[in-house]
Order: structure tokens, then C-alpha cells, then sequence
């Protein structure tokens, strides 16, 4: 049942016709669950040893020797060899990773070639799914699928051609009503057997075959798939029928086999064999199931208000977040990819964009709010709105409520993801998203390189920023305008996290790093607070002084600096008056407040929800009166009393905030204004 060196070598004309070498790509696929990179196979069919030194592997025929074996490289008589496509551009322990990565959705072609550039091997590549590889079949023209990868080693002598087309549902899934009893009819348009389930699970040839109408009338999830000979198994067409719900916000129902979720093998959402005893039960990458990195094969839908469906379809999902993994209801990635059907949310999803199509989504529980407010996040990236000159990026959000396989899951802030993907969407950038630099932190790289950054930082180290030519040097390498707005906003909001940044490149655009605004959960809680001073501690910013402020403190020092960002704190000081963040925070309580007692009956691990609303509005109310009081802006940097503004400059810079905040302390005494609750 393996293709053998003898058997190989007398591989079909065709083929050793434009391959006297005896060397060929014999299989690849996609990244897996075991091997966390796209590999190749190359196999030597000969009777003796092949040097390949300087032989180029390419996924671009007009470039074959984008990637080329190192010097001394052989591969031995019969031998197969395994070569990462990572992107990594290594080689270390006799493991080969190249320059580029295969691409999932296919459209391209895989190379061989002679150091001289000849390409003597060229497979198409196809479409690639999970766990599964395309390549040779000794003695068949073409290539083939195989649901047997075997890297490194023969392949099977089974395989599939193409891939069946999902079935066809006659009634979509929505939301339906009592006395609504439906007839769903299945069709295969390729003529396939068409087999079904009703419990979520993912339906195969051993689920319920389809010989007639399903009637319908409650609650039910409908899975089907067509199987044919020679073909791999369709993947699973899915519809969510949901019955009697009456919801004042938006439904998403996710779908996937429950093993996915609550196995013991296998479950993202579930303790698992390797927990730890002690919460939070693990760390990213060990402990419990829900702290491994794993992705599961799902289907998401997304009704509106009007029972309208504004997406169906094949998705991938993960858990999202840090100790919020450890919490019962636990936030999801949602993402699209080609090998689920599409690699793109073709939509309008968020209010406050005008994007037609997502790469991914998150599904957010409110991280360390979710048993507070539920609502602080998304409060206070809203304000980036306000950023108009910094151009900051934050994630929109868009509240909903969840029916995970069909049960109430609760109430979620469906958000945009920060990845490059969006970065690039964001800025409006053409170029392609993988060049850009990504950095969490101070110097944890997501992708590409933290160089220039770096760079920069021992330059300002070393030179300061007091002069107009130094300035202009920074302004070549950050957006000052951008840093100062996302700094601004995390001293006023007061955000805890300071450390939890994301700023981001691209040297094919302007090569400016910027900030993006995310994860302001520990914001709007300590109102008391200085703020200003914690941002510019000598020491570091925030907590445990760890978050890099030099660049910021020595921009501090430039008058020219120091003076638009006293203007602008002043302006943006104006536009979050009391009433204004009050007035925002209203509305997403009176959104949430038909929702939440339903929620918290789910996940009743508090019942004060309407406390802690009125705990941030306390906060809004009281928070430019305490900044200015106090004398937290007043001082400036405590390290340094010349940094002190006077009162002239108090006045310059912040009177009209002081004024309309004094005029709205007065209204609250006088009870011209009430502090109670909406609604």
C-alpha cells in the first residue's frame, strides 16, 4: 500500500518525462493539529544518493529559487524529506523551514528546481484542509487529497480527487415562532447520498440518511452533509432554527459538534486531563483544555432584529483572552477561512464602519467586567472615536446575545480583532498585511520585527528630544500625534493595564509605529487615581512601572511637544465632560438592561449589575473634578516640580473643561441634575 523506491521510479511517462532527476514534491498540506507549519515532501525515487545543494523550492514559478537548500544538502536513495513552509527562513537541527508559506485557498503552484533556476517539478495547489494533505498516488495521473498525512514517510494508496458540494437547504435558518411547523427539504447538487443530524454533531455516512422532508417545529440545529464515491465527504451545510426568543439585541448562533467543545480529547471549553488544581487551572499553551491554542471546525449565524440573516456560514473558532479562559462563560474567536468555505465575513457587522468584509471576529464576555458592568471596554474605546487627529484605532463593538449548539449562552460584545488583517483595514493600507510589524507590550513581537522601535528608543535614550531637529527626527519614525491621543485617553480613563499595548508598522507605508486602543477593562474603576503621574513615572508606567514611558517623557520635554499635548488634553478634557461619559454609559445600560436579567439567570455569579452601572457613573461624575482638585494635571511630573503648569496655564489649557465641570457639580448640588439611573 506505499509507493516504494523500486515502484517510484517507474512513475508514469508524464511525469519522469519532465523529471530526469527522480526527485519530486510527492505531498503537502496545510498546517495540523500535530505539525504546526504548511510542510513539503520531497521524495527520491532513484537507487542513489541526490546532492541538492542550492535546488530552489518556490511557491512562485517566476521566482523558483525563492528558497534554496543549503550547501551539503543530500537526500538519500528512497528517502523522503520533510521541509517546513513556515516562513521562518531557518535551518537548525537538521530541520529545514523556508521563506514563504503555503496558501491555504490555493490558486498557486509548488516548485522544484536546479540551482540554476530550471524548474524540472510544479503541483498545483488546490484548496488545503485541516488534517488532511494533496499529493501523488503511484501509478495515477494527478494529484490527490489524502485524509492519511504521512510527512516523511509513503504515501497512501487511497485518495480522493475533489472535494463533494454541501447540500442545499430548502428553508434558511432564523427565528420562528410557536405554530410555525416547517418542511426541509435536502438536495445534493452533485448527485451525492445526503446524511444528517439533529444533535449538533458533525454528520457522516454513519449519521441519519436522508430520504425525505424533516418537519420542524421547535428548536433545532440541522447539520447535513454529501458524501460520493471518490470524493472527500462535503463539508457540513448548517442551519439554526431557533424558536420563541424575544430579544432586544442581535442573535448569534454558533454550531459545532459538542465534542469540540466538552471532550475530555478534544474540548476547547472544558477542564481536560491536564488542569491544574488551582485557578486559573493553567497558562497559554499548558494546563486545561481551554488554555491550549486550538481551533475547531464551526458554523456561525447571525440574525438582526428583524429575523433577517446577515451571515451563514463555515467558520473556524477559538478561545480568546487570558483568565477569562478560566471563567464559565469564556469568550470565542470566530474566524473565516477558505477550508471552512469562505475566508471572509462578507457583511456590514460593526455600527461604526463602513467594512464590507471581516477575516475574523471576537465574541468578548467583558473579560475581568464580566461580572461588574459588562460594559467598560467597549465604554471606553468608544471614545477613540473622538481621537479624530491621532487616528488611534480601537475595536468597534457591536452587543448581541449567543446560542452556543442551540442553548442561551448569554449576552456578548461582539468586537473587531487587533491583527494585522485589521490594522490594514484600518489604516486603508493596500499593501500586504503580512509585512507589517505587529508588538505587544514593550517587546513581545506578534509579527515581523521591533527594530526600528528599538532603535529609536536608545536614540532618545541616548539624545533627548529638545530641539526642533530631534523632534523631527522622532516624528520620521512614530506618529507623534497618534501616541499622544492613545496616551491622553488611558490617562483620563484611568486604564490599570497599561502594559497590555499594541502598537504597530508598515515599511511599505509611512513606516510610522501607532498605538491601538484594546483592552481597557481595568478603566473607569480607581477614581482617585493620579493618573498623570503614573503615566510619566520615571520609573515606568503603570503597574509594577513596567511599561515603557521614556520616548513619552523626553516628548514631554520638548515645548513644542509639551504644548499640543496641554492643548490637546485640554480639547479632549471638553469632549468627555461628565454629561457626555454619562450620557454614553447610558445608553449601553438601557441596550443591556432588557437582556441582563436572562444573562446573569445563566451565569449568576453576581446580581448587582445595576450597583455597579451606577459605581461607573459615580465615576464619570466625579472623575474631572478629582483631576483637577487634586492637582494630578496641575503637577504634571511629580519626579520633576519645574514641569508644573501654573495657574495661568491651568487656566489656558483647561478652562473651559474646569468650567463646565464646576457648572455640572453645581447642577448635581443644586438638583438640577439627577445622578439616578435611566429608564
Amino acid at each position: 500500500s506505499a509507493n516504494t523506491a523500486a515502484s517510484a521510479a517507474l512513475i508514469e511517462g508524464q511525469f519522469a518525462a519532465q523529471n530526469a532527476t527522480g526527485v519530486y514534491i510527492s505531498e503537502f498540506g496545510a498546517t495540523t493539529t500535530e505539525l504546526p507549519y504548511d510542510w513539503v515532501e520531497i521524495f527520491n525515487s532513484t537507487n542513489q544518493t541526490v546532492d541538492i545543494s542550492g535546488w530552489g523550492l518556490s511557491d512562485d514559478p517566476s521566482h523558483p529559487r525563492k528558497w534554496q537548500f543549503p550547501q551539503g544538502t543530500t537526500i538519500g536513495a528512497g528517502e523522503y524529506m520533510g521541509v517546513f513552509c513556515s516562513g521562518l527562513d531557518t535551518y537548525e537541527d537538521n530541520t529545514f523551514h523556508t521563506n514563504f508559506s503555503i496558501s491555504a485557498t490555493g490558486g498557486e503552484s509548488l516548485t522544484l528546481c536546479t540551482p540554476e533556476g530550471e524548474i524540472f517539478c510544479r503541483v498545483p495547489v488546490l484548496q488545503q484542509y485541516t488534517d488532511m494533505s494533496y499529493g501523488r498516488i503511484y501509478g495515477q495521473d494527478g494529484y490527490f487529497y489524502f485524509t492519511d498525512t504521512t510527512p516523511r514517510a509513503a504515501n497512501a494508496m487511497d485518495g480522493y480527487r475533489d472535494r463533494a458540494i454541501s447540500p442545499e437547504i430548502s428553508v434558511a435558518g432564523g427565528l420562528y415562532n410557536s405554530g410555525e411547523t416547517l418542511s426541509v427539504e435536502l438536495s445534493a447538487p452533485d448527485g451525492g447520498r445526503i446524511y444528517y443530524t439533529l444533535d449538533c454533531s458533525d454528520p457522516d455516512e454513519n449519521s441519519i440518511l436522508y430520504t425525505g422532508p424533516i418537519t420542524i417545529s421547535s428548536t433545532t440545529i440541522l447539520r447535513a452533509v454529501s458524501v460520493k464515491d471518490g470524493s472527500l465527504t462535503s463539508l457540513p451545510a448548517t442551519a439554526s432554527y431557533l424558536y420563541d426568543l424575544h430579544h432586544t439585541l442581535q442573535i448569534v448562533s454558533l454550531v459545532t459538534d459538542p465534542d469540540n467543545l466538552f471532550s475530555d480529547e478534544k474540548g476547547i471549553y472544558t477542564m481536560g486531563p491536564n488542569a491544574t488544581s488551582t485557578y486559573p487551572y493553567g497558562s497559554l499553551g499548558q494546563g486545561a483544555n481551554f488554555w491550549m491554542d486550538w481551533e475547531r471546525d464551526a458554523h456561525v449565524e447571525i440574525f438582526a432584529l428583524d429575523g433577517s440573516t446577515v451571515i451563514s456560514q463555515g467558520c473556524g473558532i477559538k478561545l480568546h483572552g487570558q483568565y477569562s479562559r478560566a471563567e464559565e462563560q469564556k469568550a470565542f474567536k470566530v474566524i473565516a477561512r477558505s477550508q471552512y468555505g469562505d475566508n471572509r465575513f462578507r457583511a456590514s457587522l460593526f455600527p461604526n464602519r463602513d467594512y464590507t468584509e471581516y477575516q475574523s471576529f471576537l465574541l468578548r464576555a467583558s473579560g475581568q467586567d464580566t461580572a461588574q458592568t459588562f460594559m467598560r471596554d467597549s465604554i471606553i474605546t468608544s471614545f477613540a472615536a473622538d481621537l479624530d487627529e491621532g487616528h488611534v484605532m480601537y475595536q468597534d463593538t457591536a452587543l448581541c446575545v449567543v446560542y452556543l449548539n442551540g442553548e442561551y449562552w448569554g449576552c456578548y460584545n461582539m468586537r473587531e480583532r487587533v491583527n494585522t488583517i485589521s490594522i490594514a483595514q484600518w489604516e486603508g493600507w493596500t499593501s500586504d498585511p503580512e509585512n507589517i510589524d505587529l508588538v505587544k507590550a514593550n517587546t513581545n513581537v506578534m509579527q515581523g520585527s521591533n527594530e526600528t522601535y528599538e532603535e529609536l528608543r536608545d536614540w532618545v535614550e541616548a539624545n533627548g528630544i529638545d530641539t526642533d531637529e530631534k523632534l523631527a527626527y522622532v516624528a520620521e519614525r512614530i506618529d507623534i500625534k497618534n501616541y499622544l491621543d492613545y496616551v491622553i485617553l488611558q490617562i483620563y480613563f484611568a486604564n490599570t493595564d497599561l502594559l497590555n499595548v499594541k502598537k504597530y508598522r508598515s515599511a511599505e507605508e509611512d513606516g510610522l509605529w501607532r498605538w491601538v486602543l484594546f483592552d481597557t477593562d481595568g478603566g473607569m474603576v480607581y477614581i482617585d487615581q493620579n493618573s498623570v503621574g503614573r503615566m510619566l513615572n520615571p520609573a515606568g508606567a503603570g503597574r509594577d512601572n513596567l511599561t515603557y514611558n521614556k520616548i513619552l517623557r523626553a516628548l514631554l520635554k520638548n515645548e513644542k511637544v509639551r504644548d499640543y499635548f496641554l492643548t490637546r488634553f485640554g480639547e479632549l478634557l471638553v469632549k468627555w465632560s461628565a454629561e457626555n461619559v454619562l450620557a454614553r454609559i447610558d445608553e449601553r445600560y438601557l441596550a443591556l438592561k432588557p437582556e441582563m436579567e436572562m444573562h446573569y439567570s445563566k451565569w449568576p455569579n453576581q446580581s448587582t449589575w445595576e450597583e455597579e452601572v451606577q459605581a461607573i457613573r459615580e465615576w464619570a461624575m466625579k472623575r474631572q473634578y478629582i483631576l483637577f482638585s487634586k492637582g494630578y494635571i496641575q503637577g504634571m511630573d511629580a519626579s520633576d516640580p519645574n514641569d508644573d503648569l501654573t495657574d495661568e496655564e491651568m487656566q489656558h489649557y483647561f478652562g473651559e473643561a474646569m468650567a463646565i465641570q464646576q457648572a455640572f457639580q453645581e447642577g448635581v448640588s443644586n438638583g438640577t441634575i439627577s445622578t439616578d439611573l435611566p429608564g
